[in-house]
């Protein structure tokens, strides 16, 4: 009986003392040295299959093998010496790592002592993750308030370039060279003028207060509108719209879908094959409408075709081949999931890359 109540004193303290563990440090040698110094044993041994770490105190320096041997095995083992005992680390369905002892330990204290570590090692797994989650948030909440200060923060001199180079222009006698240049700098501060509005739709889209203002309103306006957008920048007359034929009006926000079209288009017109044309279909569904923008000459992988949509991401694939900032996808795929719609994209290496995009309507008026 004594020697009960010593193993569950033992087992108390474990319980206690793992919660003072310092999770930010190496936490396996601390539950090696705490369950080794509690229950009296000449050494144990931890292998944690989440972190790919192997960790000991005492005499168990050699016990890696054996770990990893019943890690593999799926199973406890009870080595030839009755004082030596292997124990999977079981959290729920998932096997998380094994625990070697060396010592004199019954085999229910064996398992309990595992069954506790296993429960402790998700906990210290869980509280990291969300301690990264914060930090990362936290982070872009940061990133996204200096991005918006600086654009808000660059529009006055921008628009004052743009003043000044156009008036230069009216002023006439410029010789060509100082037309030429007045032009380079009129055309800069115009692509800068974009950029900012970019981060500035960003910041909006991103916030928790975004509201989605639906009207009646025409597709093909939105699209005509969002084309326009474009003029400066690209060719438009590579844009090949297909509409149905009878006029549609939907329940949507004018502004987000238009800032969504503009950027699936200024993207397919920037990756695609010089010259070739920009293919945009509509189709309307009995409960949902669905709009493709197909371009040839680019190709996703697979592995990326979520990861466009991130904010700030950009292919090494096309990284040097055109400018870009890795914000305009982010934006559509706000803007498509504001009003609950989703988006996504097919590629082929041969055929090009099309970018769907399916958004449920209210009510459909032909």
């Amino acid at each position: 009986m004594k020697e009960a109540e010593q193993q569950q004193r033992a087992l108390y303290e474990i319980s206690r003392s793992t919660l003072l563990i310092d999770w930010n440090s190496s936490g396996g040698e601390q539950f090696c040295a705490l369950i080794q110094e509690k229950l009296r044993l000449y050494g144990v041994g931890i292998w944690d299959d989440r972190e790919r770490s192997f960790s000991y105190s005492g005499d168990a320096s050699d016990s890696f093998d054996s770990l990893q041997a019943s890690f593999r095995a799926m199973k406890d083992f009870n080595l030839p010496s009755k004082d030596q005992r292997i124990r999977l680390l079981r959290f729920g369905v998932r096997t998380v790592g094994t625990i070697y002892f060396h010592g004199e330990l019954e085999l229910l204290m064996a398992d309990t002592v595992a069954t506790l570590l296993a429960t402790h090692l998700e906990r210290i797994r869980a509280l990291k993750a969300e301690v990264t989650a914060a930090s990362q948030m936290v982070s872009e909440q940061l990133r996204t308030a200096v991005l918006d200060g600086l654009a808000h923060a660059v529009k006055t001199p921008l628009t004052t370039i743009l003043v000044s180079s156009s008036g230069l222009k009216e002023l006439g006698n410029l010789s060509p060279l100082q037309i030429e240049l007045a032009e380079v700098i009129e055309n800069q501060a115009s692509y800068l003028a974009t950029l900012t509005d970019k981060l500035l739709r960003t910041s909006k889209l991103e916030s928790r207060e975004l509201f989605v203002q639906k009207h009646k309103t025409s597709l093909r306006d939105i699209f005509e509108s969002a084309v326009e957008e474009l003029r400066i920048e690209f060719d438009i007359s590579r844009i090949v719209p297909c509409f149905p034929e009878s006029r549609i009006e939907c329940d949507m926000d004018q502004d987000l879908v238009r800032m969504a079209l503009v950027q699936l288009l200024e993207n397919a017109l920037k990756y695609s094959l010089g010259g070739s044309k920009v293919l945009m279909s509509v189709r309307v569904f009995l409960e949902e409408i669905e709009i493709a923008i197909h371009n040839e000459g680019s190709y996703i992988p697979a592995e990326e075709r979520e990861l466009v949509f991130e904010r700030y991401f950009r292919s090494p694939s096309v990284e040097h081949g055109a400018p870009g900032t890795g914000i305009g996808l982010s934006v559509a795929r706000r803007a498509v999931e504001a009003h609950n719609g989703r988006i996504w994209i097919e590629s082929d290496p041969e055929k090009g890359t099309t970018f769907h995009v399916s958004i449920p309507l209210e009510g459909v008026r032909r």
